[in-house]
């Protein structure tokens, strides 16, 4: 698990570690979303972006890096498995 150049990183909605060089936290995790709108059968806007727990990820700060999200510690696992389903 190292990091990747943002460029390598998937874009089908994989949640994955993001690193950003700017700003104070570095390392978030983030998905690729692609979005279009339509309107009257017109096309209205069509944006591909990254979506963190960050209020907005602009032009200004975007990840340079990724890497993949370890998977959870044996313990916590069992506990997930513990939860209702729905």
């Amino acid at each position: 698990m190292n990091w990747q150049p943002i460029e390598t990183a998937p874009k089908d909605g994989t949640e994955v570690f993001l690193y950003f060089p700017g700003g104070g936290r570095k390392i978030w995790s983030g998905y690729w979303k692609h979005s279009q709108h339509y309107s009257n059968g017109k096309l209205e806007y069509d944006r591909a972006y990254w979506v963190t727990g960050m209020m907005s990820v602009g032009k200004d700060l975007e990840p340079t890096h990724w890497m993949t999200a370890p998977e959870p510690p044996p313990h916590a696992q069992e506990r997930i498995d513990k939860l209702p389903r729905f």
